[in-house]
């Protein structure tokens, strides 16, 4: 396993601390907490003193764990870069509201020098990574699920983070203010725990050279050696060390970086090896956007959205009828085989109707819109996601997102059959969710399962991703005596709990998922199994909205997610959507069909090297 984080910490004794000490004289650090690190298989770099009780044993973990590494960089606590400094000064006395057992010189002078320690691994950077993270050797005694934080431990080393400058700290009270830095030098502020941060090599550089320029300063100005917490917190204020902060705590929330920042901090860009533009049509006001891929019969087709309204870059719309209603047109295209190309674009539905099958006759008939006291929000059918039937000589089938067939006037799921050669949709209803008031239903995903070997794989959707809920469809009877097609959960995984809750809490369905290649399945899973790939995205509040995306692996037989990708972007962060998805299976790459600002549409393809997954579901 790569990884690309080098996590960092040090086991120093303390000979002068009471706090920290046995009846025998012998400090009483336990190193156990760090052997449950050094056996993640995370790359850990120890720094020790120069007469370390355990080094023997440290030793023989090295020996045996290659991950694990002691540094070098014997230097005795004396001898510490702060420690240097202090001696520089006739007096430094230490905050007056302290533990004075455990807060002694020998101890502050200690946990201000976990940035020297660091700043020695950046240099030699036994690893090539270009992250490292500071953990306290101890910390692992705080976690209450410590086997799920240690795997997002592992998360975070594996994470291909950005090189962005950027130190991530947590902490658990607000930034120091005009009135409350005045007690920096008197009392703890926990702004930061302390016990964890990281950052790329630039930024721990940074913090390093920020330290060594201003602990002087204000050890000038306040004469005293206050917590390295509380000197951090200082920098902040001062406006010198711009940190991303999240909330965390002395707990399992140290190192909860992943779902206390914005995905602005971890999202990257990803490498496009080509893109194509297509010519589509002109049917002004109306702007073509998202699409749907399929390959049906051997042939391939694209579903393309088409909309009445042009967004605005803060994210506003300008609508184009005087009741701004979301107006949908949905176009066929066939593609061709080596370019991709559009072989031509047809309306799909011109004549403004879906069709349905008479419970009655077993007849074609038209879908009954129900009447609304006015104009929906949206009328025609959003984000079609095709896919194909479970007999594949039929016709594909089809999902999308409708508000004008929906009997409460709200989003409801409408799936059908999208017939290639009439340009219709046919057998078409519209879905009760199983929350029947839910406001509004989108981004279901369409798959064919059935999880027993033997059993006829059917049609399913992937309802919501936490925890993870699979549904069919079945038809029941209303109290009034008509019917109902409503989905039914029939599978769930507890995609909820464990270290991928943060990720798997945000996520929706964006594409259809596909046969994954064997060749290119990641080499940790079982080489015999079968998987699906598919993207999915979330997003956040930002001006404008920030859509990121997220490839998900899943097992075939079980639908189980057992991976997922980077989170990533394609052009830039802002309202960037994508439901189309093609697996090239000779040339090991992704072909997506994007859209941006619901509109300017392009093709891009990414090689699957650039999609490196992270496996660790269980």
């Amino acid at each position: 396993m790569k990884y690309n984080t080098t996590f960092v910490s040090a086991f120093y004794t303390l000979e002068q601390t009471p706090y920290f000490k046995t009846e025998l004289g012998v400090q009483s650090w336990s190193s156990k907490p760090l052997i449950h690190l050094i056996k993640t298989g995370i790359y850990l770099c120890l720094y020790i003193d120069t007469d370390s009780q355990h080094e023997s044993m440290f030793y023989k973990l090295e020996k045996e764990f290659p991950n694990f590494k002691i540094m070098p960089y014997r230097i005795s606590r004396r001898d510490l870069w702060v420690s240097k400094l202090i001696g520089k000064y006739a007096s430094v006395e230490l905050p007056a509201e302290r533990n004075r057992d455990k807060d002694t010189l020998e101890y502050m002078s200690y946990m201000h020098s976990r940035f020297e320690f660091i700043e020695d691994a950046v240099s030699e950077n036994p690893w090539d990574t270009t992250h490292f993270a500071w953990i306290d050797f101890n910390s692992v005694s705080l976690f209450n699920k410590r086997e799920d934080t240690l795997q997002i431990i592992r998360n975070l080393a594996e994470y291909p983070f950005p090189i962005n400058g950027k130190m991530y700290v947590p902490g658990c009270w607000p930034k120091f203010g005009d009135d409350s830095v005045r007690g920096v030098a008197s009392s703890i502020y926990w702004r930061f725990c302390g016990s964890f941060f990281m950052g790329d090599a630039g930024s721990i550089n940074q913090f390093a050279e920020l330290y060594r320029e201003h602990l002087p300063l204000f050890l000038e100005e306040h004469g005293i050696l206050t917590w390295e917490v509380n000197f951090w917190a200082w920098l902040e204020w001062r406006g010198v060390w711009t940190p991303t902060w999240y909330h965390g705590d002395h707990n399992d929330r140290l190192v909860a970086l992943f779902s206390g920042v914005s995905a602005d901090n971890y999202s990257v860009g990803v490498k496009v090896s080509a893109e194509m533009v297509y010519n589509y049509p002109d049917i002004s006001p109306f702007l073509p956007g998202s699409a749907s891929y399929l390959e049906f019969g051997g042939k391939h087709y694209l579903n393309t959205r088409f909309v009445n309204y042009w967004m605005f870059p803060t994210g506003y719309y300008r609508f184009h009828n005087a009741d701004m209603v979301i107006e949908n047109r949905n176009f066929l295209s066939e593609l061709d085989a080596e370019t991709m190309q559009p072989l031509y674009y047809e309306e799909m539905g011109v004549g403004g109707n879906l069709y349905s099958v008479s419970s009655e006759t077993g007849e074609r008939v038209a879908l009954e819109k129900p009447e609304h006291k006015k104009r929906p929000i949206s009328e025609g059918l959003e984000d079609i996601r095709l896919y194909n039937n479970t007999d594949t000589s039929m016709n594909p089938r089809f999902i999308a997102t409708n508000v004008d067939y929906s009997a409460n006037g709200r989003g409801r799921m409408i799936v059908g059959t999208y017939n290639l050669e009439k340009r219709e949709y046919e057998d078409c209803a519209c879905i009760v969710p199983p929350d029947a008031n839910s406001w509004c239903e989108k981004n279901w995903v369409p798959i064919i399962y059935g999880e027993e070997p033997n059993k006829e794989r059917e049609e399913h959707f992937i309802y919501k991703w936490s925890p993870m809920e699979i549904g069919r469809i079945v038809e029941r009877e209303r109290e009034d005596g008509t019917r109902e097609k409503r989905l039914e959960i029939v599978a769930t995984h507890p995609t909820d709990k464990g270290s991928f809750a943060w990720l798997f809490g945000k996520l929706r369905g964006s594409s259809v998922f596909v046969d994954m290649p064997r060749e290119m399945v990641p080499a940790e899973l079982n080489g015999e199994m079968e998987y699906l790939v598919g993207l999915t995205h979330f997003s956040e509040e930002h001006s404008p909205r920030h859509y990121y995306h997220v490839l998900v692996l899943l097992e075939k037989r079980t639908l189980k997610p057992v991976g997922w990708s980077k989170v990533f972007y394609f052009d830039a962060l802002g309202i960037e959507f994508c439901i189309g998805m093609r697996v090239q299976r000779e040339e090991a790459r992704y072909q997506f069909w994007i859209s941006r600002f619901d509109r300017d549409p392009k093709s891009v393809v990414v090689e699957s090297g650039e999609m490196e997954f992270i496996c660790c579901l269980s």
